[in-house]
């Protein structure tokens, strides 16, 4: 076995850095490209979390001075129009064929978009009746949901189309991750630190109307480093043309086991999101520290490190299949948890039934598991 060492590892990303390695496809620049690039577009990402329809949401609940009635009526219109985002969304997607690729140019075209709209999502004036504040919010957001769903979409999966090597996509999607999740831990960690120097800190909208522009702008130049630095090598022919059809894409979706396989551990693991929400009315109404919340933040973001790490080795061990089985399994409640177990004992072992009750090394496999998903039918 050869030994690593530093010099060897400096030597081998000098020689690869523009060509790959023979049996590979990404070269190290276009790692880099994916990985740091991607901190900007996950920095853009996690601000959509500081304007969520909750009654949580500082900005609308507590500037904006929504009600929570009026926030979960908001919430039930935007969940319908989800509805049929989604089928829309993967249909304009699977309809893409540019020079480009699939993916890439959704970097471009609905970055800047998404960025606009998460800033103009501060500056509605305040003194407009409640009525027009309420529906105007609700348009800005519904516009947001779309470009930002595409936004995201874009970026995760372009990793599925960078190489068709599994074993290299994995390795990919897990050191890849440990580096863009810094885009995230800077906007949850920063963000309550810098709004607590400015009047009315997490609750008043100087804070927002000077900073989701001072993120988003070091988002946007960081996210097209990724489009610049990567290319599509899984495509389709460009004189082929595809013509999807809404209802054939619905079709689809129906039959695919794969997606709603992903679908219930979004929906069961969401259930536990609410604790971010308990988090942040308790550092400001409680605590009353904008600091304390963003230091909170920083170290529950550590815990997920461990996990983004090992995931390949345990992709590798256990396979992506078996891996998805424990995200659900993972993110059933608990009183049912033990019930399921026995019904997955023909698939797991008991060994990995201990394994998906460490949140840290499941949540990091949802991205091997998506480029299993994504792959096998």
């Amino acid at each position: 076995m050869k030994k690593w060492n530093l010099r060897s590892a400096v030597e081998e990303v000098k020689t690869y850095w523009n060509k790959p390695p023979e049996g590979k496809y990404i070269p190290y620049q276009e790692f880099v490209a994916y990985s740091v690039g991607g901190i900007g577009v996950n920095t853009i990402n996690s601000l959509f979390g500081y304007v969520a329809l909750t009654a949580n949401c500082l900005l609308l609940g507590s500037a904006y001075q929504i009600a929570p009635m009026d926030l979960a009526i908001m919430s039930i219109v935007m969940s319908i129009l989800n509805l049929v985002k989604t089928p829309f969304i993967s249909m304009l997607v699977d309809n893409t064929n540019t020079k480009y690729g699939k993916f890439r140019p959704y970097l471009l075209i609905t970055g800047v978009p998404t960025a606009a709209l998460l800033i103009l999502m501060a500056f509605i004036p305040n003194s407009l009746s409640y009525p027009l504040k309420c529906t105007m919010l609700s348009l800005i957001y519904a516009l947001l949901m779309i470009f930002q769903s595409l936004y995201a979409l874009a970026f995760t999966s372009l990793a599925q189309v960078l190489t068709p090597n599994g074993e290299e996509r994995t390795g990919l999607l897990s050191v890849s991750q440990f580096i863009y999740s810094l885009g995230p831990s800077i906007v949850n960690l920063f963000f309550p630190i810098l709004a607590g120097l400015f009047a009315g800190g997490m609750t008043g909208f100087t804070a927002y109307r000077t900073l989701f522009p001072i993120f988003s702008v070091f988002g946007i130049i960081l996210s097209l480093w990724t489009f610049k630095g990567t290319e599509e090598k899984i495509v389709v022919p460009r004189n082929y043309v595809a013509k999807v059809r809404f209802v054939d894409g619905i079709s689809e979706i129906k039959s695919n086991k794969y997606f709603w396989l992903m679908t219930l551990y979004n929906v069961l693991g969401g259930l536990k999101g609410g604790i971010g929400g308990i988090l942040a009315w308790y550092c400001i109404y409680v605590v009353r520290s904008d600091a304390v919340l963003g230091v909170m933040n920083a170290v529950i973001g550590t815990a997920s490190v461990p996990g983004m790490l090992l995931a390949p080795l345990l992709a590798k061990k256990i396979g992506s299949r078996t891996l998805a089985g424990a995200l659900v399994f993972h993110a059933l409640p608990a009183p049912t948890r033990s019930d399921a177990s026995r019904e997955l004992k023909s698939v797991w072992s008991t060994k990995l039934q201990s394994l998906c009750r460490n949140k840290p090394v499941i949540s990091s496999l949802a991205g091997a598991t998506v480029s299993y998903c994504c792959v096998a039918q």
